[in-house]
């Protein structure tokens, strides 16, 4: 008996790119080496069924077959059918092409199973699932879990971070590789003295900045706010000398000429590589 191999349609077979449409509607390509998957699978003497949330509705399996038969005659054509005879997908030779892809294409929605309901397999791929190896997991990592497909966004937008070895001019670029160039406010210039310069507005319309150091015996960086803007409690405000008219909410605080104050972290190498995994968790999950 042939061993079962079922496998999820939306998120798998189909990129899914543009989210569910109802059970009938299926808009997107297929996932980059779905359809050879599935010929290899078969000429190596496995069963396949396709079982989605589709399979419920006549019209989603309409759909499904619909939508990879015309796939499979493209795969075809791409491969001039290398691998399909294998699985047994036997043409005459005299055919033409065209004739070759539609009969390759009618041949591979026969050969596939297409169950109503959810099949014994042997083993089942599908992107919205979790391996079971008797643990159950956490509530935490059940609510955080994300498909391939969010994942390999995730990864996309993060990849710049590990592209960063120190020198600035290579890291704003990377930026603008990855698409951040253009959204993010973010300045490159230099110091007077000639270092790079990164200079960007966080969250509160802080002045910030990335910067080269100046140390000679080791690489680091200087991060962090540029011109601090302390502020007192209007209530609170005369105690301190504050003169204001305010009587809630915040009032700046001047600083006087004598005080300095370093609103900037000098990082070496090091310490950045430490901190570069809690900053990526965070542009991934939201958390630290």
């Amino acid at each position: 008996m042939k061993k079962l191999i079922c496998l999820d349609f939306d998120g798998v077979i189909h990129s899914y790119s543009s989210g569910w449409q109802g059970a009938s509607t299926i808009s997107d390509p297929p996932v980059e080496g779905a359809i050879d998957f599935i010929v290899e699978l078969l000429a190596n003497g496995y069963d396949v069924a396709i079982y989605s949330s589709r399979s419920g509705s006549w019209r989603g399996r309409r759909a499904m077959k619909k939508w990879l038969r015309h796939w499979a005659g493209v795969c075809y054509g791409k491969t001039l059918g290398s691998g399909w005879s294998l699985a047994g997908c036997v043409i005459k030779i005299d055919s033409t092409h065209s004739e070759r892809k539609k009969y390759a294409s009618r041949w591979l929605i026969r050969k596939i199973k297409w169950p109503k309901h959810k099949p014994a397999a042997y083993l089942t791929i599908d992107d919205r699932a979790w391996t079971f190896e008797g643990v159950w997991p956490s509530l935490e990592s059940v609510g955080k879990f994300k498909p391939w497909m969010q994942k390999k966004e995730i990864n996309k937008s993060t990849k710049w971070i590990w592209e960063f070895n120190g020198d600035i001019a290579t890291f704003i670029e990377s930026l603008k590789k990855y698409g951040f160039g253009s959204s993010q406010p973010i300045q490159k210039t230099k110091t007077c003295r000639g270092f790079n310069l990164l200079k960007f507005i966080d969250l509160y319309d802080q002045e910030c900045s990335l910067q080269e150091s100046s140390l000679a015996d080791e690489d680091a960086i200087w991060l962090g706010v540029d011109n601090p803007d302390p502020k007192i409690l209007a209530s609170r405000a005369k105690e301190f000398g504050v003169e204001t008219d305010k009587t809630t909410g915040w009032v700046s605080f001047l600083i006087p000429e004598e005080v300095n104050i370093s609103t900037r972290m000098h990082l070496t190498r090091e310490q950045v590589i430490k901190l570069l995994p809690h900053l990526v968790k965070f542009v991934e999950t939201g958390e630290l």
